[in-house]
């Protein structure tokens, strides 16, 4: 008797309980979902190929610095192996020491510069993700879709869901390129 009165208490509690929450489901709208490629957009409009250009160029006459910067270093080290057998250990040592402060100096410019490039990339696809997301608003005013997934969270879609190209049509339309602001140290 007992057993019997517990369990219909926790179907009641359950029933309860659901109906709230049934309640709440009824009044949510469908789903209507539009995806898109954030990757394909960034790589295909006009915008973000004017981005990755002028990074590129960045990184290019960065990676020159870093070439100089280490040929300068290795032959500074030869030069100290060189000399080894003529110095005395106290200079020995002192040129040492000076050398891996060079190459510490050198490690940290390097690392200051990749991050000062990432950030100046950031900068500039924010600017582009902003013009994106106004698209979209106006492509859901147009469409009537409340959900739009990115096509990196999910395996496969129907063809005639996909904003992507729509996206980039309109972004070339209103930003053809962005100024890409000289990274700090360059």
């Amino acid at each position: 008797m007992l057993r019997r009165l517990c369990v219909i208490l926790i179907v009641s509690a359950a029933v309860l309980a659901a109906a709230p929450g049934a309640s709440f489901a009824q009044q949510m709208p469908n789903a209507v979902v539009a995806v898109m490629d954030s990757q394909r957009i960034l790589r295909d409009a006009k915008a973000g190929q004017s981005v990755a250009k002028q990074i590129k160029a960045y990184i290019d006459s960065f990676q020159a610095v870093v070439k100089q910067e280490e040929d300068g270093l290795r032959e500074r080290q030869q030069d100290l192996r060189k000399q080894s057998a003529i110095l005395s250990p106290e200079a020995m040592e002192q040129r040492r020491l000076e050398l891996q402060k060079s190459f510490n100096d050198a490690q940290r410019m390097v690392q200051d510069r990749r991050i000062a490039i990432d950030k100046t990339r950031q900068q500039a696809l924010e600017v582009i993700k902003a013009q994106i997301l106004e698209i979209i608003e106006e492509l859901q005013k147009e469409r009537k879709f409340n959900l739009v997934l990115d096509r990196t969270s999910y395996s496969w879609v129907a063809a005639e869901l996909d904003i992507t190209q729509e996206i980039v049509s309109r972004l070339d339309k209103r930003l053809p390129s962005v100024k890409v602001e000289r990274p700090e140290g360059f």
